[in-house]
């Protein structure tokens, strides 16, 4: 079944886009490297972790699918739940072949899952811990948790506000929420390490962009951020990506990245 409709109720204060600069999203996921690599990322921090298709995946807060998509390709069996309806829309006509619920993953009644992803969710909440606490409901003894959050609070800028980040996670920080979640086995690593610099210079053009935004202001840096690369920049950041990945995946565990992906492996079945 493609939906499972609950009462819920969004909060647009962490992503509530206008249609045409969720068009810019969309365009974004599907073209702009930095998505490809990461989604290239968590499949391979699944991997490594000893989780092979068809095993089963929730993908929570999984947004327009772009990464439920993704897994499902690489013959996982994905759930992507989410409290936006239109995003939901997206995730199915990506992929229909996965299925996507409307709703808060604590009235989901579903069989436990082998891996539960939150892939760039947890900066958007004030307890992530208590939301971390309810999504191991869902879990058996040994499910994989994978996380991705947006690393280095010297990065931040408006773009993080605008997009409802309450932080970026310093190195450790996420390692440090999966334990306190009772996980165990937990590794932490730092990616998009070989982009960092690049990060940091792009970022500069928002830094002195704050304080009361108009529509106009606001529409344009949303723009200016989910621009992507011309098509030979692209894909150079593309493989440099792919390089690192494929080189450096181990060493990044414990160091800096723009990004962090940190596992976590349930010791007993958990309790919400």
């Amino acid at each position: 079944m493609p939906f499972i409709k609950n009462a819920v109720a969004h909060q647009f204060e962490d992503f509530g886009l206008r249609p045409d600069e969720v068009a810019l999203l969309w365009r974004m996921e599907e073209q702009h490297f930095w998505h490809s690599a990461r989604n290239r990322w968590i499949e391979h921090a699944i991997r490594v972790a000893g989780v092979k298709p068809p095993a089963t995946i929730l993908d929570v807060g999984c947004g327009s699918g772009a990464v439920a998509q993704h897994l499902h390709t690489s013959r996982y069996r994905v759930t992507g739940i989410d409290t936006a309806e239109w995003l939901i829309k997206k995730a199915y006509e990506r992929c229909p072949e996965a299925t996507f619920i409307l709703g808060e993953v604590e009235y989901l009644q579903a069989e436990p899952y082998d891996v539960i992803g939150l892939f760039d969710v947890l900066e958007h909440l004030f307890d992530p811990l208590h939301f971390l606490r309810k999504c191991l409901r869902l879990s058996h003894r040994a499910t994989l948790v994978v996380a991705t959050v947006p690393a280095q609070s010297a990065l931040q800028t408006v773009i993080d506000d605008l997009s409802g980040h309450k932080k970026r996670y310093e190195t450790g920080e996420l390692a440090a929420l999966l334990n306190a979640s009772g996980l165990v086995d937990i590794e932490e690593r730092g990616i998009f390490r070989a982009i960092l610099p690049l990060q940091k210079l792009a970022r500069r053009r928002f830094a002195a962009s704050n304080g009361a935004l108009t529509d106009a202001q606001r529409h344009a840096l949303w723009e200016a951020n989910f621009r992507v690369p011309p098509a030979p920049i692209n894909e150079l950041l593309s493989i440099v990506c792919t390089i690192e990945r494929l080189m450096g995946f181990r060493m990044a565990r414990g160091h800096k990245g723009a990004s962090l992906i940190a596992t976590g492996r349930v010791a007993s079945t958990l309790d919400g």
